[in-house]
C-alpha cells in the first residue's frame, strides 16, 4: 500500500487502508473511522480525511491555524457595539448610538452563550 496511509490490524497483523471501516481479513472494526462523516473534513494540504477536533492531520501533519476568541466569532454584535460608541459621541445621535451599543452587547452575549 504505497502512498496511502494504512493501519496494521492488532488481531491478525493485516495491513489495510486507514479509511477502511474494518480489517478485510478478520473484520475487526477500525477505531479511527466514524459512522458519522459529519465529524470529518478534508485536509486542505493533502486532501486526506481528518477529524474536526484533531490538532493535526494524521496523514501529512498539517496543523490548522489557532482560533482567536475575538475575530469573527462575535459577529455583527461586536461591530454594532463599536460603531454605536462612535455614533454616541455626537450629541444629536447620542440616543441612536446608545441603542446601537445596547443591541450590540445583547448580540455578543447571545453569541457567547451559543458557543460550547
Amino acid at each position: 500500500m504505497r502512498g496511502m496511509a494504512s493501519l496494521i490490524c492488532p488481531d491478525c497483523s493485516t495491513q489495510f487502508d486507514i479509511t477502511g471501516k474494518a480489517c478485510p481479513k478478520c473484520g475487526r472494526p477500525n477505531p479511527q473511522v466514524s459512522d458519522q462523516p459529519a465529524r470529518l473534513l478534508a485536509c486542505p494540504d493533502c486532501g486526506g480525511q481528518m477529524s474536526r477536533s484533531a490538532a493535526s492531520c494524521p496523514h501529512c501533519g498539517w496543523r490548522p491555524p489557532p482560533k482567536s476568541k475575538f475575530t469573527k466569532d462575535l459577529g455583527v454584535g461586536s461591530w454594532l457595539f463599536v460603531l454605536g460608541i462612535f455614533v454616541a459621541i455626537f450629541e444629536p445621535l447620542r440616543a441612536v448610538g446608545g441603542l446601537m451599543v445596547l443591541i450590540g452587547v445583547i448580540l455578543v452575549i447571545v453569541r457567547l452563550a451559543q458557543r460550547d
